[in-house]
């Protein structure tokens, strides 16, 4: 049981610790009703709290629908003041076949059934004294007893829990729904400083709780299914979060679900997409046409882009391989050129996800590209190279410093690190990725001077990038195989869901291999202390903007 809702409190207790400060807000219970017709119901939540979508990760465990209030100001020990934010978490447990409300039968009207075996309420009874986030958060029994309140036709359950790090105290006020075939959980999360103040309106919200009919929700597809179904599963998914809409482009490629209401600014949006990817295409053609189509989230404000990501600054966009959705923000209030920037860069992860067949690159590779694409400029049909990133995201002034200063990492060096060392480097790993990736295209390209470039640099991406794709191709057809035999040894048909799902997971113990055998048959070719000297010598004195 306790596994549905395990991320539940960290990820409120890591979202309440994120807040920016925030002026005062009213505590009151809204106006606004927020329907949900796949679970058959609908509340008025606290007033101005913002609806923020639920990620894909999220909704499979349970969670329906989230709210985010404003962030308070909260002392601390050492009188110590930080902004913590208010959240609302609605979560459904149990099956979730449609059934069409009908007061008349009695039973369709009346879905109030107490002593459920498998309760929302037992789930979060059962998780919580477990619950520790880092080495410091506890979550102790509840503050109250179970308490039972009629609300219509309704039995709520009603209990109160703390989470504590010893610092801040976060009170978490649950209530639990049940209904025909599942119960609803709504979880108020509020600093204990505040709960006083806000507990009656969490109460008056959960008070309008109802019942309305249910409609049948589209089925999951994910990227491969046909365009048909995926336009109606996404056009369903976007439906139930409101102010959000699903927009088609002309190619066909992608799917963007945005909050945004510029619609020039989203013609932009889709114009850089589109662009992008024909460039990604023509330096790294498909063997054949990828089907698969790119879903994009455009957020319209940062608070909204953090709140759904669970992010905190430095995030300007990210690719999530597990749901295969990019997700990006207007920094209209910044420059919008970075937001080009960032599409182009991590519409590349994206491309090559399904490129490669899921592959994992090391990160000199695919970094060093989507820092590579995001600088470039798109003039009618032409895309025009640059090597200097707008909108504050510039790699250059970086790597001149520290080719100047003779710091950066020995590239042998630097094309080695795993994920995590690459990451642990920061800024600097990003700039010499860059440039690496910057000399080989431009050489490519005849842009280097003569004297720096030798014909077997032009071969390190091409061989890198067919000997990766080799090692795992063969790696997933081994994968393949384990499956169906350990699939025959239990009675049981293959099951190429599952498949692809753990695939991701049993390709790692053999990624260090492949990844040793991309390196040797491209980087291996070349005398790399040579190509050090010529890079060195290209970033200081020929690589301009």
């Amino acid at each position: 049981m306790p596994r549905f809702l395990r991320p539940l409190f960290p990820a409120l207790l890591f979202l309440l610790a994120l807040a920016p400060a925030a002026g005062a807000q009213k505590a009151r219970v809204g106006k606004e009703w927020f329907p949900d017709p796949q679970y058959g119901y609908r509340f008025k939540y606290p007033q101005d709290w913002m609806v923020a979508p639920v990620q894909p990760s999220e909704r499979r465990l349970g969670l329906v629908a989230q709210f985010s209030g404003p962030d308070l100001s909260t002392k601390l020990p050492g009188n110590k003041v930080v902004p913590y934010a208010t959240l609302l978490q609605v979560y459904a447990f149990g099956q979730k076949a449609a059934v069409t409300r009908d007061d008349d039968e009695g039973t369709g009207g009346l879905r109030g059934r107490l002593g459920s075996e498998d309760s929302g309420r037992q789930k979060i009874g059962d998780l919580l004294p477990h619950i520790t986030i880092g080495d410091d958060w506890r979550v102790p029994p509840a503050l109250e007893d179970e308490e039972e309140k009629k609300i219509r036709d309704l039995v709520a359950e009603h209990q109160v829990w703390k989470g504590d790090n010893g610092t801040v105290e976060i009170d978490f006020d649950c209530w639990t729904f049940h209904l025909d075939d599942h119960d609803i959980v709504l979880v108020f999360a509020i600093p204990d400083q505040h709960f006083k103040k806000w507990k009656k309106v969490f109460a008056g919200c959960a008070k309008t709780f109802q019942l309305i009919d249910r409609e049948e929700a589209a089925s999951f597809v994910d990227s491969s299914g046909s365009y048909e179904d995926l336009l109606a599963y996404h056009r369903d998914e976007v439906s139930r979060t409101p102010g959000w809409e699903l927009l088609e482009v002309p190619s066909k490629r992608y799917l963007i679900k945005t909050s945004s209401k510029d619609k020039k600014f989203l013609q932009e949006v889709i114009d850089r997409l589109e662009k992008s990817r024909d460039l990604y295409e023509r330096d790294f053609p498909p063997s054949e046409p990828i089907r698969n189509i790119s879903v994009v989230r455009v957020c319209s404000t940062l608070e909204e882009f953090h709140k759904y990501g669970k992010t905190g600054g430095g995030v300007a966009g990210w690719f999530n391989p597990a749901s295969e959705e990019l997700v990006i923000v207007d920094f209209k209030n910044y420059d919008r050129k970075m937001t080009f920037g960032v599409i182009s860069h991590e519409a590349f992860h994206q491309y090559c996800h399904f490129l490669f067949d899921q592959s994992e690159a090391h990160r000199w590779f695919d970094e060093g590209h989507g820092d590579y694409y995001g600088a470039f400029e798109f003039k009618g049909k032409k895309a025009i190279p640059h090597a200097k990133m707008a909108g504050g995201l510039d790699r250059l002034s970086v790597i001149r410093e520290m080719v100047r200063k003779k710091n950066w990492v020995p590239i042998g060096e630097h094309i080695r690190y795993d994920h995590q060392t690459w990451q642990s480097k920061g800024i600097a790993s990003y700039s010499e990725s860059w440039a690496i990736i910057y000399f080989l295209r431009m050489g490519m390209l005849g842009e280097v001077p003569k004297k720096l470039w030798r014909p077997e640099y032009g071969q390190i991406i091409p061989n890198y990038v067919r000997t990766l794709n080799e090692g795992f191709r063969q790696a997933y057809a081994e994968i393949r195989q384990q499956m169906e035999q350990e699939a025959k040894a239990e009675g049981k048909e293959f099951d190429e869901a599952a498949f692809k799902e753990q695939r991701r997971w049993r390709v790692e113990q053999y990624k260090e291999k492949i990844w040793k055998d991309a390196l040797d048959a491209s980087w291996g070719q070349v005398d790399i202390e040579q190509f050090e000297r010529d890079w060195a010598e290209y970033v200081d004195r020929y690589l301009k903007d």
